[in-house]
């Protein structure tokens, strides 16, 4: 089981086959100031979101730190403790000065600069590698670890014990990455990003500004050019809307996207209403490219046999292509919903029947 958060990667990489594990180190930074007569022990720890600053009381002094909303990513090869970086903590300093004036007289003992690992997305990795069995992973914890100590421990047991958690977990199961994310460039550029969403409001609907373009449909640069809004999904450049109407692919406007940060009614709900309506009134042409599609077939079993999917058995006439809703698929704890269709055609001197299933 591999817990190390800055060597996560490294060891997987070490590894054959090679596991996986999307981590990549920034440096974390914390102040600890000389000890303060007359402070008080049980003050409060302050959380500034807005300043993206964390201070608490600890043994008489001031322990401060954060997380600056431009993140630094370090080299690997620099991995351990590193040399103070006061510019880069600057970012830090003028907001815990402005909250808390009276820092200004208190003297530094030091500045500790640790550096800590995060993941592509910026929540934890754990369970087991789909390379290898019974390789567990429980990393990339953004300096929450200790706290996260007793139920990652008890959750990881479980785990490793029965073959499966007794929670819903598939949001930081470490199998909802791809090679891509593995890259170590595209980490490192993504990791100027997700430190800073330790303190950022979390707003619906959010998308990633780094790390961008790395999979796209080839018909990519028609979609931008009409006016597509895109998001990422697996790596994957998805339109999530248009900000022109033209359907016929045209240029559209030459203007920026509106912004997506709200909680009410976002810019893009008229949008994609029309969109809708279209799709469910008149005829609408999606691009698949970037959806996962997985077909299972079997030959020589003739037409009135079928195949069983999804608990239904399909003995259509060869051409057909049945639908199979999704609330009819059998789902294990923790799966993905999926779009299945189940269909007879001929192939070669036998019949082939197949389900394919396409997965958003």
């Amino acid at each position: 089981m591999i817990r190390r958060v800055q060597l996560g990667r490294h060891v997987g990489k070490m590894n054959q086959p090679e596991v996986k594990v999307p981590l990549y180190p920034c440096e974390h930074q914390f102040l600890h100031t000389m000890p303060v007569q007359g402070i008080d022990p049980d003050m409060p720890v302050i959380h500034d979101c807005d300043g993206h600053f964390y201070l608490r009381v600890r043994g008489g002094a001031y322990l401060a730190g954060g997380f600056e909303p431009r993140g630094k990513p370090v080299d690997l090869k620099d991995l351990g403790t590193l040399p103070e970086d006061w510019d880069q903590f600057y970012v830090l300093l003028k907001e815990m000065l402005f909250r808390v004036p009276s820092l200004a007289n208190v003297q530094v003992d030091r500045l500790y600069n640790c550096p800590e690992s995060f993941t592509a997305d910026s929540r934890w990795i754990i369970g087991e590698a789909p390379e290898v069995k019974n390789y567990f992973v429980a990393s990339g914890m953004k300096s929450v670890g200790i706290e996260a100590a007793g139920g990652l421990g008890q959750v990881t047991a479980e785990w490793i014990a029965k073959g499966e958690p007794n929670l819903d977990l598939w949001d930081i199961d470490i199998r909802r990455f791809i090679g891509t994310h593995n890259n170590g460039q595209f980490l490192r550029d993504r990791m100027t990003e997700v430190p800073g969403m330790h303190y950022k409001l979390c707003y619906p609907f959010a998308e990633f500004e780094t790390g961008r373009d790395l999979r796209m449909s080839p018909i990519y640069p028609r979609l931008k050019l009409a006016g597509a809004v895109f998001g990422q999904t697996m790596g994957y450049e998805r339109p999530h809307y248009y900000t022109s109407s033209d359907p016929f692919l045209t240029p559209g406007p030459d203007e920026a996207p509106p912004k997506v940060e709200v909680y009410g009614k976002p810019p893009w709900f008229d949008a994609v209403k029309s969109e809708y309506e279209a799709c469910r009134e008149r005829v609408a042409l999606l691009d698949y490219s970037s959806f996962t599609k997985l077909e299972v077939w079997e030959l020589d079993i003739g037409l009135a046999s079928g195949i069983k999917v999804c608990h239904m058995t399909h003995t259509g006439d060869r051409g057909w292509v049945l639908y199979i809703p999704n609330e009819v698929v059998l789902p294990s704890p923790r799966s993905t919903p999926c779009t299945c269709t189940t269909a007879s055609c001929k192939w070669g001197s036998s019949t082939r029947s197949s389900m394919r299933a396409t997965s958003p």
